[in-house]
């Protein structure tokens, strides 16, 4: 049984301790420093595949890119209902029973030939499951008392990981801040070199609409210069055929007037011409007879 003065010392090591490995590694050796064929690990939550996941196995087997081996997975469907409701509830270890086994190999846990215990146990946090711990004994001598060993060095390592999962949760939202704001100023600063860009468009186009504008008013203008002159040249030539037209008149009206006088002579010229003949012929009348 484990002494009161080496929970004090394990619970200074793992505040000192630098990640979660760290920690884990120090809790696995105090409870397999007793029984070699027990032991703890680690597994993290998959929430698309709703699974439970050694990603310790994973980068052992060099799988770099986070791609896990087939074996390294355990979907929490697949665990006893008993099972996965203490799991998802966190509060006690729970045997999986029979079938350790085979649950063990499916997360990579070298399980044995002989008798076989699994007992897995959730870590909550804010009611929601962010890892779990596997307990194993591939003895099965243990029995109660693997649980009272185990029981207070799973606290201790829950109180741990939740220092680093608390860490790791500021570390992502920080990330993800980041992130956010980058692809926002990117987002703003691709919409104002649009802007800048239709501005430029809208400023050339109107600079352009203005020049046209302008050539359009000059040639306007061009063209009523040239039909005034036009007209003012038609002008000048009605009003010189209006004067010739004016003089030629006043020349016949002299003519006319010219005219109708020596008519009125000639008139005056006969009628007296033919009054002294009727004079001429009354006198001679009576002389003859």
């Amino acid at each position: 049984r484990m002494s009161v003065k080496s929970l004090p010392a394990l619970a200074a090591d793992l505040a000192l301790a630098p990640d979660a490995a760290a920690a884990l590694r120090a809790v696995h050796e105090e409870l397999s420093g007793a029984d070699r064929n027990t032991g703890l690990v680690l597994l993290t939550v998959d929430p698309r595949r709703n699974a439970l996941v050694n990603k310790q196995l994973a980068s052992t087997d060099g799988a770099g890119d986070g791609a896990l081996p087939p074996h390294a997975l355990l979907a929490l469907d697949h665990l006893p209902p008993t099972v996965q409701y203490a799991v998802l509830a966190g509060q006690r270890f729970a045997d999986v029973g029979d079938q350790g086994s085979q649950y063990a190999r499916l997360l990579g846990v070298e399980a044995g030939v002989g008798d076989f215990r699994l007992l897995l146990k959730g870590i909550v946090f804010e009611g929601a499951l962010a890892a779990a711990l596997a307990l194993y004994d591939s003895s099965r001598r243990s029995g109660a008392k693997l649980l009272e060993r185990a029981t207070p060095l799973a606290t201790l390592f829950e109180l741990a990981y939740a220092r680093f999962y608390e860490r790791d949760a500021r570390f992502e939202a920080v990330a993800a801040l980041h992130d956010v704001t980058n692809r926002m100023r990117a987002e703003h600063a691709s919409a104002a070199s649009g802007l800048e860009r239709e501005v430029e468009r809208l400023r050339a186009a109107q600079r352009a609409g203005t020049s046209d504008v302008v050539h359009r008013l000059r040639d306007a203008i061009g063209a009523a210069e040239r039909r005034a002159i036009a007209a003012e040249q038609r002008l000048v030539a009605v009003e010189g055929q209006v004067v010739n037209a004016v003089d030629r008149l006043e020349r016949a009206h002299v003519q006319l007037h010219q005219q109708d006088t020596t008519l009125r002579a000639q008139t005056e010229l006969i009628r007296e011409l033919e009054t002294r003949l009727a004079e001429a012929e009354g006198a001679a009348q009576p002389a003859s007879s």
